[in-house]
């Protein structure tokens, strides 16, 4: 939702593996095992896939791992997933996940800005968590940034974390 205007701003296509379970296990063992690049280009076909049966204004943000995002393979079968149709990048918007950490920003950053000039809109997802650092925001250029929902659902006025929130913003 966006805040200003209090309206659905995208959709979020999420992974799930056990009914009710966290993913969170299940992706972190892909992306030890080096299996995450696979699961993260599923997941952005099952969303392309969604996008043409649905016309516009329709957009879906797929997640994406720091270790996929670092690997030139990856980003090349990314982009081929809407070589047919161009017009889907901008409606397929890309989650950075903060489970795998980034070493080398300078790197990232040129990889987004590839995202970005084939048309996709990259974000990073639930700063504040993981290794999503103000490091992050300061080194890597990225379309918008979701706060981890932790810090949201604890917000409370006068709390020190919607200070902190308010700071940031």
């Amino acid at each position: 939702v966006a805040l200003k205007e209090g309206a659905l701003h995208h959709f979020e296509a999420l992974a799930r593996f056990e009914p009710g379970a966290s993913p969170a296990p299940s992706i972190c063992l892909a992306e030890e095992l080096g299996l995450i690049a696979d699961l993260d280009l599923a997941v952005a076909r099952k969303v392309v896939e969604v996008l043409v049966r649905h016309k516009p204004p329709l957009e879906i943000a797929a997640n994406i791992s720091a270790a996929s995002l670092m690997q030139p393979a990856f980003q090349k079968a990314l982009a081929a997933l809407t070589d047919h149709d161009q017009r889907l990048r901008p409606r397929l918007l890309l989650e950075l996940t903060e489970t795998h950490c980034l070493t080398d920003l300078e790197a990232a950053n040129r990889a987004i800005q590839g995202l970005r000039r084939l048309g996709h809109r990259v974000c990073l997802d639930d700063f504040g968590a993981g290794h999503a650092s103000l490091d992050y925001v300061r080194r890597i250029e990225v379309y918008f940034i979701k706060f981890d929902g932790r810090y949201i659902r604890a917000l409370t006025a006068g709390s020190g974390d919607e200070g902190i929130l308010k700071h940031i913003v």
